[in-house]
C-alpha cells in the first residue's frame, strides 16, 4: 500500500478553513486506501490523520527525540522515532511514495527542498510533488526564473490550489508506476 507525506505548518488552527481541506484530503486518500505518513505533530500533520482516521490505513506519525515533550497527536495509529530532526525527515521521505506540501514556514521550506533535490539526483524519481501553497510554489517559480539550472525543477512540482486535483493528480501517477512496474 503506498503512502503518501503530507508536509506543512504545525501551527495551523483546527477551526481554519485550511485545517479542514487538509483533512478532507486525508481523507481522500484513506478512502482511496492510501496510508498517511506525517511528521506526528499538530497543524497539518494532525488534520491529514483527522481525515484518515475512520479508515484501515496505516497513520504514520514520525516523531524525533529533539522534540522530548511533544507528542504525537491522537490520530497516530503507528508511530516511528528519530533520533534527530533530519532523520525523521529523512524517513518521511523513504517511507512516502508521494508529498503534499501545504503552506508553512522554515520547517515546510526545507521539506520542500528536500524532496526536489533529492528528485533532481533520480533518488525519488518516481514520486510526484505537489504544492498546494501559493506561497512556495512562487519560491520555487522564482528559483527557476533567476538560475538558469533550477529551470527544470518546474517539471518535478504539480501546483494547484485545488485538493481535488491535488488527489487525482497523485492517485494518477501512483496508478501509472505500480502500472509500469507490472509491465
Amino acid at each position: 500500500m503506498e503512502t503518501i507525506a503530507f508536509f506543512g505548518s504545525s501551527r495551523m488552527r483546527e477551526d481554519s478553513q485550511k485545517y479542514i481541506e487538509v483533512k478532507h484530503l486525508g481523507k481522500l486518500f484513506a478512502e482511496s486506501g492510501y496510508n498517511i505518513s506525517t511528521g506526528a505533530y499538530k497543524g497539518v500533520m494532525e488534520a491529514a490523520l483527522n481525515g484518515a482516521k475512520k479508515y484501515p490505513v496505516d497513520r504514520i506519525g514520525v516523531t524525533t527525540k529533539d522534540y522530548p515533550r511533544k507528542k504525537p497527536n491522537q490520530y497516530v495509529n503507528k508511530v516511528i522515532e528519530c533520533d534527530s530532526y533530519l532523520d525523521r525527515l529523512g524517513k518521511l521521505i523513504e517511507i512516502s511514495d508521494a508529498y503534499i506540501i501545504f503552506d508553512g514556514s522554515t520547517g515546510t521550506l526545507l521539506e520542500l527542498l528536500s524532496v526536489i533535490a533529492l528528485k533532481d539526483r533520480r533518488k525519488i524519481s518516481q514520486k510526484p510533488i505537489v504544492i498546494l501553497s501559493k506561497d512556495f510554489f512562487e519560491i520555487i517559480q522564482f528559483m527557476s526564473e533567476k538560475f538558469k539550472k533550477f529551470k527544470k525543477i518546474m517539471g518535478f512540482v504539480y501546483h494547484t490550489t485545488d485538493i481535488r486535483q491535488a488527489f487525482e493528480y497523485v492517485d494518477d501517477r501512483l496508478k501509472d508506476n505500480k502500472a509500469s512496474a507490472s509491465s
